[in-house]
């Protein structure tokens, strides 16, 4: 039986430093980005009669710094899941292959699970699962082309839109002679 290799006790105290200055440094930055998420909210509302774009800017705003605020998030609670597994003794263990995680991978990447490798065996893993599930109607899953054909009507014009109304025609109101039929040899399925 072989035994777990893991990093030494004084390798993990090493990277617990490293991990617990970037939680700290995480930690400001979520609450920067929080407060900042809370003032553009507060001058979104105070701004009453703006512009649709002056809004559309806002809320645009807004969203970016939500998404930033919760990717750091995430970065924290993988942070606080590395401490975990130093604290488990698994810490710098790839969970799929087993091996150490190189010392350079984890002192750019302290929160990293997977070897480069591991990495990409779980990448084609993952790819290989995908293109092997079963479509709903449980035919295999192919390439679709999409066919488009012109269809022209001379003398025919379009009645105008309303004034201020979208023209929008639905394929029951256009004229039979307007819906092209299916040509010989013509199949949708190819």
């Amino acid at each position: 039986m072989s035994k777990l290799v893991r990093y030494s006790d004084k390798d993990l105290d090493e990277f617990k430093v490293l991990i617990e200055d970037k939680l700290e440094k995480a930690n400001k930055e979520l609450q920067y980005l929080q407060s900042q998420v809370s003032e553009a909210a507060s001058s979104s509302g105070n701004q009453k009669g703006g512009d649709y774009s002056d809004d559309s800017s806002r809320h645009t705003e807004i969203e970016m710094l939500n998404n930033m605020a919760t990717r750091q998030a995430l970065f924290i609670r993988n942070l606080k899941n590395a401490l975990l597994r130093i604290q488990n003794k698994t810490y710098g263990i790839c969970t799929i292959t087993g091996q150490l995680i190189s010392k350079e991978r984890l002192m750019v990447v302290p929160h990293a699970t997977k070897t480069i490798a591991g990495k990409h065996d779980d990448i084609k893993k993952s790819n290989a699962k995908r293109s092997s599930i079963p479509r709903k109607n449980g035919s295999p899953k192919v390439k679709s082309k999409v066919v488009s054909k012109s269809v022209k009507k001379e003398n025919f014009t379009p009645p105008p839109p309303d004034e201020g109304e979208d023209m929008i025609l639905e394929l029951e109101e256009l004229p039979d002679d307007l819906i092209p039929k299916e040509e010989e040899g013509f199949n949708d399925s190819e």
